[in-house]
């Protein structure tokens, strides 16, 4: 019994003799990153990188450094060591078994701490690079979280968009510069060039009033990363002139995945984004923004039509995939929906990807043929006269099927996991759409059966009045983002508050 409680004791003061170290560790680093950074400031309410290690981890550490039995290493010869990390850098702690947390620290109880060697040669430039308009001097910009390996959850297994990058961990007040914000009644905006033009609707912004060509003047400084080909450009957004480590960005993309066009999470600093790939788990409320892929199409005659003076109660007409994201449009659940009457799901694998795995797979390329001719017996226009569309999710979240079934008037069915709607803080989405996981496909058509007709005329008003205000064209599209951003200062600013849908 003895020896079990002086085990119990010994692995007891491991653990609160390496969690002791670790805020020493912590304080050490970011005082070595914050000397490099500010020459001497300290910011007071500047987001920080902590060293990220759990107690779990350091048991287990203890336990492994005496072969498995839970009590910490008697012998001073082999001190424990432990990886930890504080990001951006990468820290070995070795800890003496005996030492004390409340005696003195010595040097061969520290860390020894490795960092990139870009910390120091951005940190070199700081202190002459003042952010306009502002006396505030610029900080080192948060580190994404650490992604660790873990065991995947029960929610995500076989299914999409559970494993999205992560931004660094970015609130208003955090990572955003007010003061430069105080030069006029209307939000500014600095528009840059580079990596990409300005594209979509946001192409014409230099034409709209919220666009400034003096730099000193915005407010917002958007930078487009969509570049023409395949790849992200070699461009930086740290290498743009008025960076200062993101302060007031907002990096925009219409990508199928962040990592097609934009940088890589962990290397935005302080900037925030505005895309239509806008994943639950990678959100930021009150600081990023999702914005909808513009529709290709708009239907302004089937407006006029109530939702039970329709053609169709729920369509379908798109393409299929045949591997990775946007497979559950192949799925049984969905593909099964379609009855031939009053529910028309018709899809297709012509795409150019496909062509080799129809080649190696007799099945499934006669399966496809099937689907095609189906497909080929009906016109995209006339299914568009439904009560419901569905849209459901394709190489990414967003789909531009979700905006065209807006124009023509229907009730949106998205189908689609860890997703962020567009434009969320100006529209209220419940009042609208209907939104089903990749799982539950088999509960749509006994739900909008039994849909009462009262709510159904609701949603399509509402969702008529979203189209018209925010969606119809694109300087309409343009002014919602905007609002978007807007919503994002929270009344700071009166005169920039957003008019909102009743």
């Amino acid at each position: 019994m003895e020896k079990q409680k002086d085990q119990k004791t010994s692995r007891s003061r491991c653990i609160v003799s390496v969690c002791f170290v670790l805020i020493v560790i912590e304080a050490v680093v970011l005082g070595l990153l914050w000397s490099l950074n500010y020459g001497g400031f300290s910011l007071p309410g500047m987001p920080i990188a902590g060293v990220n290690a759990s107690l779990a981890e350091v048991a287990s550490a203890c336990n492994n450094a005496d072969g498995g039995n839970g009590s910490a290493p008697q012998d001073n010869e082999h001190p424990l060591e432990l990886e930890v990390e504080a990001p951006p850098c990468i820290c070995l702690l070795r800890l003496l078994p005996s030492y004390d947390p409340h005696g003195t620290l010595s040097k061969k109880d520290m860390a020894n701490c490795t960092c990139p060697s870009n910390v120091a040669a951005n940190a070199s430039s700081s202190p002459s690079s003042p952010v306009i308009g502002s006396t505030m001097p610029p900080s080192c910009p948060p580190a994404a979280p650490t992604q660790r390996p873990i065991e995947e959850q029960w929610y995500a297994k076989g299914r999409s968009w559970h494993m999205p990058p992560r931004f660094p961990r970015c609130t208003m007040d955090t990572c955003f510069n007010y003061s430069r914000c105080d030069s006029g009644q209307e939000l500014l905006i600095y528009a840059y060039n580079l990596p990409a033009q300005p594209s979509q609707y946001f192409a014409n912004i230099d034409k709209s009033r919220y666009y400034t060509d003096d730099p000193d003047m915005a407010c917002l400084f958007f930078v487009f990363v969509d570049t023409p080909g395949l790849y992200r450009s070699e461009i930086h957004p740290r290498d743009l002139p008025y960076w200062h480590g993101g302060l007031n960005h907002v990096l925009i993309t219409f990508g199928d995945k962040w990592l097609n066009k934009a940088p890589y999470p962990e290397s935005i600093g302080y900037a925030s984004a505005m895309a239509t790939v806008m994943h639950e788990t990678l959100y930021r409320p009150g600081f990023d923004v999702s914005i909808p892929l513009p529709p290709k199409r708009h239907f302004p005659d089937l407006r006029r039509l109530g939702p039970f003076e329709r053609k169709y109660l729920m369509t379908f007409r798109g393409l299929r995939y045949l591997f990775n994201d946007g497979t559950l449009r192949s799925s049984a659940d969905f593909r099964g929906m379609h009855n031939g009457a009053d529910i028309i799901v018709v899809t297709s694998c012509r795409h150019s990807s496909h062509t080799g795995i129809r080649k190696e797979n007799a099945t499934l390329d006669e399966e496809c043929r099937r689907d095609e001719a189906l497909y080929d017996s009906y016109k995209f226009e006339d299914l568009m006269n439904s009560t419901f569309g569905l849209a459901p999710a394709g190489r990414q979240p967003a789909s531009y099927r979700f905006a065209e079934i807006l124009s023509a008037g229907g009730v949106p069915i998205l189908i689609v996991d860890n997703y962020v709607r567009p434009f969320e803080t100006l529209v209220q989405w419940h009042r609208c759409a209907l939104q089903f996981p990749s799982t539950e496909i088999h509960r749509i058509i006994s739900v909008i059966r039994s849909m009462k007709p009262e709510e159904v005329e609701r949603r399509q008003r509402y969702c008529i009045q979203v189209y018209e205000r925010w969606f119809s064209n694109e300087e309409a599209l343009l002014k919602a983002s905007i609002a978007a951003q807007k919503t994002r200062f929270m009344g700071a600013f009166p005169s920039w508050e957003p008019p909102l849908i009743d």
